[in-house]
């Protein structure tokens, strides 16, 4: 084989892998370009998707407060209200000899916000030790105008409270109480988030 023969297939050779090299480069360029795309694509189906999820749950939410616009709705509401607060206002505040706070967890648990259910038992866990008597009765809701499109409400409550102190002779005394209590709106339903208790005056009774 000549020189000049030599020569030419050794050109040939180096063509040869220089065409496979710009080959094999366009091809993982076109892969790069490729991939950046279909993650392009995939996070902005991930950013519609998650616009339309928050459009239908303004809408949910807007349909929700237009139904609840109707008289009859409005009254359940406030009846809700007003019993939820009652029967909280009697549970937290009744007591019988030899019992104990966390004895109303069960009880107290559906008519409350979860945070403020954990709140309320962590901090007084041991300090409510119950040794008296005590009933709650005659209690009065007082509400402001209710509207709907409000998912926080605090009303005032006033109770009269009979309190029997077993360590001092079964000694009984009649106080009135109030107190505010504030509810939020949690999946359709109000549950307590505050409850405050105002100074008790004794009766006259």
């Amino acid at each position: 084989m000549g020189r000049l023969t030599r020569s030419l297939l050794i050109v040939f050779a180096i063509v040869v892998i220089c065409y496979i090299g710009v080959n094999v480069y366009n091809q993982y360029q076109q892969n790069i370009k490729y991939d950046k795309t279909a993650e392009e694509f995939e996070k902005s189906s991930k950013n519609k998707d998650k616009q339309i999820k928050n459009l239908k749950e303004d809408l949910a939410d807007k349909n929700d407060l237009i139904n609840r616009q109707s008289k009859e709705v409005i009254a359940d509401e406030e009846k809700e209200i007003r019993e939820t607060t009652s029967k909280f206002v009697k549970l937290i505040l009744e007591q019988k000899p030899k019992t104990n706070f966390t004895d109303k967890k069960d009880d107290l648990k559906p008519l409350m916000t979860d945070k403020y259910f954990k709140s309320l038992f962590k901090k007084y866990q041991a300090k409510y030790n119950l040794y008296g008597d005590s009933e709650v009765e005659n209690i009065n809701v007082y509400m402001d105008e209710f509207k709907p499109e409000n998912d926080k409400y605090a009303v005032f409550v006033e109770f009269e409270e009979k309190q029997v102190d077993i360590d001092d002779g079964n000694k009984e005394v009649k106080k009135k109480g109030s107190g505010k209590v504030t509810l939020e709106r949690v999946d359709k339903k109000w549950k307590v988030s505050n409850f405050e208790r105002f100074a008790l005056d004794p009766t006259n009774s």
